[in-house]
C-alpha cells in the first residue's frame, strides 16, 4: 500500500511537471508570435509609409502644384464694422448715407456729354443688324449720315431731273419760291441774282452746279459736294478772275459756305432792319436779311428806334418816315438804299453805309455824324454800331 501511495505521488509530480513544461512551451510560443507579428506590423507600417513619402514627392513635383505655390496668397482681412455696429445704430447710418447721398451734385461735361452721345450714335449705326443696311456706305462722315438733303432748283435745271436724282438716292425737294433755312443745297445750271440764289448765298448753303445730279445717280449714291460747288477754283464752271456778277457771285458763295462749316458769324449777324419798302419787295428783303441771320422789325417807335441798326428805304417812298427822321437821326440811325444789302453780301471788303445814305436823309446824317459811332461791321444793337 505504500508502495502504491508512493507511485501515486510521484505520478502527480510528474503530471504536474509535465502541465507546468506544456505551460512554458506554450507561453514561449505565444512570445514568438507576438514578437514575429510586431516584425511584420513594423515593415508593414515602414512599406506603407514609404509609400506615402513617394506619394507626397510625386504631388509636389506636378505643374499645377508648382504654380499654386508660387502664387503669392495676401491674409483675408474681414470688414467686421457692420456686425460690430449695435442693431439700434443701424437704422440712424442708413438715414445719415442716405442724406450725403442726396446732397451730393453731379456735375457733368456739355461738351463730353455731346461726344459721348455722338459716338453712342455711331456704335449704335456700325452694330445694327447687317440684313437691314441696304445700300448704306459708312464709308461717309457721320454728319453726312444723319444729314437730310434738301434740295432747291434754280435756272437752267429741270425739276424732273431732280425728281427721278432724289427717287433713287434719297433726300427732299423744296418747292418753294423762295429759300426756306430747311434747305441744304441748291442746283443750278448758272448763278445769278434770284431771291432763292441770294438767300442760298447768305445762309452760306452748297451752291451746286447741274452735273452734281447726274454724277450722283451715276455712282448710285450722293457724291462729295465740293467738286461740284459754284466757286471752287479747281473747276472751270466760271472765270473766277473776271468781273462779271456770276464769277462774283460764285465766290462769295463759296465763300460764305466755308465760313458757315468753320462756324463762323452770319453775314447779317447783328443786324435789325426796318424795312419801308412796299409789298413784295419788302418780302424779298425781309426773307434774304433772315437768311443771312439779321432780324426784322415791324415797328419805328420811339423806345424801337434805339435799338435798330438799319431803316431800308428809297427815294420814293421815304417821306413815310418823315414823322421819324429826326429821332433817327439823334440815334444815328442810317437810312440807306436796298442796294447796300446785295453789295454787302457780295462784297469781299467791308461795304460802308456812307455810299448808301438815301439823298434826302444826307443832310441830317451829316449834322449828326460827329455825335454817333459809326462802324463797318454789322455787331449787336446793345453796341449802338451801324454798317
Amino acid at each position: 500500500e505504500e508502495d502504491d501511495i508512493e507511485m501515486d505521488d510521484e505520478e502527480e509530480e510528474a503530471a504536474k511537471n509535465d502541465v507546468t513544461e506544456a505551460t512554458e512551451i506554450i507561453e514561449d510560443e505565444a512570445e514568438e508570435n507576438k514578437a514575429e507579428e510586431k516584425t511584420k506590423s513594423d515593415d508593414s507600417y515602414k512599406k506603407d509609409l514609404k509609400g506615402l513619402e513617394s506619394l507626397l514627392e510625386s504631388v509636389k513635383n506636378s505643374p499645377v502644384v508648382s504654380l499654386a505655390s508660387s502664387i503669392k496668397r495676401k491674409p483675408m482681412q474681414l470688414d467686421m464694422s457692420d456686425d460690430m455696429t449695435p442693431a439700434s445704430n443701424k437704422p440712424q447710418k442708413a438715414k445719415e448715407t442716405e442724406k450725403e447721398k442726396e446732397s451730393q451734385v453731379l456735375w457733368v461735361d456739355p461738351v463730353d456729354e455731346k461726344n459721348r452721345e455722338a459716338l453712342a450714335m455711331k456704335l449704335r449705326m456700325e452694330t445694327q443688324d447687317l440684313t437691314n443696311l441696304g445700300s448704306v456706305n459708312f464709308s461717309e462722315n457721320l454728319s453726312e449720315a444723319v444729314e437730310q438733303r434738301v434740295f432747291l432748283v434754280a435756272g437752267g435745271v429741270e425739276e424732273k431731273e431732280l425728281e427721278e436724282a432724289v427717287g433713287q438716292l434719297g433726300g427732299d425737294i423744296s418747292t418753294s419760291n423762295y429759300f426756306d433755312k430747311s434747305v441744304t443745297h441748291i442746283i443750278s445750271g448758272k448763278v445769278t441774282r434770284s431771291e432763292k440764289m441770294l438767300g442760298c448765298i447768305a445762309a452760306g448753303r452748297w451752291v451746286l452746279h447741274q452735273s452734281y445730279l447726274k454724277d450722283s445717280v451715276e455712282a448710285g449714291k450722293w457724291l462729295q459736294e465740293e467738286p461740284y460747288e459754284w466757286g471752287n477754283p479747281e473747276k472751270d464752271f466760271v472765270d473766277l478772275t473776271s468781273s462779271s456778277i456770276e464769277a462774283n457771285l460764285s465766290r462769295t458763295a463759296r465763300r460764305r459756305r466755308l465760313i458757315r462749316d468753320e462756324g463762323g458769324d452770319e453775314v447779317f449777324s447783328g443786324m435789325l432792319a426796318y424795312i419801308n419798302l412796299p409789298g413784295n419787295r419788302k418780302g424779298s428783303f425781309t426773307r434774304l436779311i433772315l437768311a443771312g441771320g439779321g432780324r426784322i422789325t415791324e415797328s419805328l417807335s420811339d423806345e424801337v428806334i434805339p435799338t435798330i441798326t438799319h431803316v431800308i428805304t428809297d427815294t420814293k417812298h421815304f417821306s413815310n418816315l418823315q414823322t421819324k427822321l429826326s429821332k433817327l437821326g439823334e440815334c444815328g440811325i442810317p437810312v440807306i438804299e436796298a442796294m447796300y444789302l446785295n453789295d454787302y453780301l457780295t462784297s469781299e471788303k467791308q461795304s460802308s453805309v456812307e455810299s448808301y445814305i438815301v439823298q434826302d436823309y444826307q443832310s441830317i446824317w451829316e449834322s449828326r455824324k460827329r455825335s454817333r459811332v459809326v462802324t463797318d461791321t454789322p455787331t449787336n444793337a446793345v453796341k449802338k454800331t451801324r454798317v
